[in-house]
């Protein structure tokens, strides 16, 4: 098919947006987050699991390093690149279940998403999910329409990849049954969809075996992510937050689009084949993690894998309802506030109010670059003196920026108890009569200091970011480690 709606088109408007992306990447890349910097230390072991994720992003990093070298656009490359496979895929969704103008519209609007645009400049688990959420209901429109096992098991190894990006792909298998066992046509007792399953459970089974031999401490981690120890039974203001995130995330126009749709329910399904199955892969993310919501917590992006059918199923009701003028104004909308996000600075400066400490959303992850190279030098001061922290969300971007020399880093962890990826790696218990340099964003060494046998102020760094904020890390050497009992 020629036209701008055939995959032609598709394919340049991905490639364009995505090499919009890699540009900014370049041109102007931001000081890595430290869980970005988290993913990268990961990367530098790659294994079949890590404390509070599955393997697949340390392995992408790892992957896009070797290919173009440590800087934060080759650890960030593995994003945009996601989306643009996404992108390819959820055109042929839209394409198999309608037409090839709804097949364009999903590609495009959902590669330009304003969740989308955000997530594709920073390297984390949800790029991944949603490749593969896309790669999957690709896959099984085909493997429902063409009743063939090879593809039940082509759809097997994706779930799998899917899970060892995040265990979120969950979520395809309990919608792939709902859906089968919603639809008349189908039936749960099939072959393809086990099939599927247990492919699926075997590329899993690695990072099981991880898990086991780790005590599960991903798996308690997601569990405890959850925060279902809050004490408290309702938040409704937590859950009314999340709902409300979900216009930013997904975009006001599509979400409202969408509302509208589930709102109509059974005339809905009446009116469309396919939208019992783009329905069954929508509401139960968006109903478990409105729930979640309600009862403890949910981050804005823990419902961003339902917006993949919900771009579908959106584009398909605009196009039958003659309304593709607005999705166009949607992706005006779309690009532009991409294109301020991508250029905050320049844009902050051309219309004469630069960022401060409040308007800057990206004020926690600047400056580190700075720490980092100035960390690394004063190490070189005090040879065989490795760092301490106490703060992961400190130790994580200096062990970059000040690399090579910060990879013995430890973590300051007087509880005992496992929390995090570096308290689960490093140990300084046995570590007695060590000296350490203390990297921390506290005044002084007074929480430490009972386990030292003396402890000394040897640096002040200063990093001013804004004209209101200046990022501040002070240096302490802690000399003769006593134990964390000591002291007290």
């Amino acid at each position: 098919m020629n036209g701008i709606h055939s995959a032609r088109g598709v394919l340049a408007v991905a490639v364009t947006v995505t090499a919009w992306r890699l540009a900014t990447l370049v041109a102007h890349p931001l000081n890595l987050s430290f869980d970005e910097a988290q993913y990268w230390i990961w990367a530098q072991t790659p294994a079949w699991g890590y404390f509070s994720k599955p393997p697949l992003i340390g392995w992408v990093i790892a992957l896009t390093t070797h290919l173009c070298g440590e800087g934060e656009p080759c650890i960030r490359l593995g994003a945009p690149l996601a989306y643009f496979v996404g992108s390819l895929a959820l055109y042929e969704v839209g394409r198999r279940l309608y037409t090839p103008v709804v097949g364009f519209w999903s590609a495009v609007l959902f590669l330009t998403l304003p969740g989308v645009a955000f997530s594709a400049m920073i390297i984390s688990v949800d790029p991944f999910l949603l490749m593969f959420w896309s790669l999957g209901l690709a896959v099984l429109v085909r493997a429902l329409a063409e009743k063939h096992l090879g593809w039940w098991g082509v759809l097997g190894v994706i779930l799998g990849l899917g899970l060892l990006a995040k265990y979120a792909m969950l979520f395809f298998m309990v919608s792939l049954l709902l859906y089968l066992a919603w639809s008349p046509a189908r039936s749960v007792r099939t072959a393809g969809p086990w099939l599927a399953m247990a492919v699926a459970g075997v590329f899993l089974a690695p990072n099981l075996v991880w898990n086991v031999a780790n005590g599960f401490v991903t798996v308690k981690h997601t569990g405890a992510n959850a925060h279902w120890d809050t004490g408290t039974l309702l938040h409704p203001l937590a859950g009314i937050a999340f709902i409300g995130a979900q216009w930013a995330v997904f975009g006001p126009v599509p979400m409202t689009v969408l509302v509208w749709l589930l709102g109509r329910g059974r005339r809905l399904l009446g009116e469309d084949a396919n939208a019992r199955l783009l329905v069954s892969f929508i509401l139960p993310v968006l109903a478990v993690m409105s729930g979640e919501a309600f009862l403890s917590r949910a981050h804005a992006n823990w419902g961003a894998s339902a917006f993949v059918p919900a771009t579908v199923l959106v584009v398909a009701w605009l196009v039958r309802l003659n309304k593709a003028w607005l999705l166009r104004v949607t992706l005006a909308v779309h690009l532009a506030a991409a294109a301020v996000l991508y250029t905050l600075d320049q844009t902050a400066v051309a219309v004469g109010y630069p960022l401060t400490a409040r308007s800057d959303p990206f004020k926690r992850v600047r400056g580190f670059d700075a720490v980092g190279r100035a960390v690394g030098r004063l190490r070189a001061d005090h040879p065989g003196v490795a760092l301490l922290f106490d703060s992961r969300k400190v130790l994580a971007p200096v062990v970059y920026y000040a690399r090579p020399v910060a990879f013995d880093a430890v973590l300051w962890n007087d509880s005992g108890t496992v929390n995090n990826h570096f308290e689960m790696v490093t140990d300084i218990r046995r570590a007695i009569g060590h000296t350490f340099l203390l990297v921390t964003e506290q005044p002084t060494a007074d929480h430490v200091a009972h386990a030292f046998a003396r402890t000394e102020l040897v640096a002040v760094l200063r990093v001013p970011v804004h004209a209101d904020f200046t990022r501040e890390i002070r240096i302490f050497r802690c000399e003769s480690f006593q134990g964390y009992g000591q002291g007290r």
